[in-house]
């Protein structure tokens, strides 16, 4: 009986971390929407040393 509790909670584990790698995803773009100049000048300062 306890292994099969942990396995659950190994399950619900992963399930929560996937879920926040998500929210992490979704939440970067609102980020930048949120602030465009500091987005846009880190992209500036990433760009023209790629050059």
């Amino acid at each position: 009986m306890e292994k099969e509790d942990k396995r659950a909670e190994g399950r619900d584990e992963s399930k929560r971390r996937r879920a926040e790698s998500k929210w992490i995803v979704v939440a970067r773009p609102l980020c930048h929407l949120k602030y465009p100049v500091a987005y846009l000048s880190r992209l500036q300062r990433i760009l023209p040393a790629a050059r």
